[in-house]
C-alpha cells in the first residue's frame, strides 16, 4: 500500500459550501463519484 499524501486534502472550503442540513426530500441528496475512469454526478438513491 502506498502512503497517502494528506497535503492533497489541505484546501480552503467556504463554510457556505458545507451542508448544514440534509437534503429535502432526503433521496435527492447529490454526490460526486470519482473513479479512475472519470467523474459522475450521482443521487444518493442510486
Amino acid at each position: 500500500m502506498t502512503p497517502l499524501d494528506l497535503s492533497a486534502f489541505d484546501f480552503h472550503l467556504p463554510p457556505e459550501r458545507i451542508a448544514q442540513h440534509p437534503a429535502r426530500p432526503r433521496d435527492s441528496a447529490r454526490l460526486l463519484h470519482v473513479t479512475p475512469a472519470g467523474l459522475a454526478d450521482r443521487i444518493v438513491r442510486e
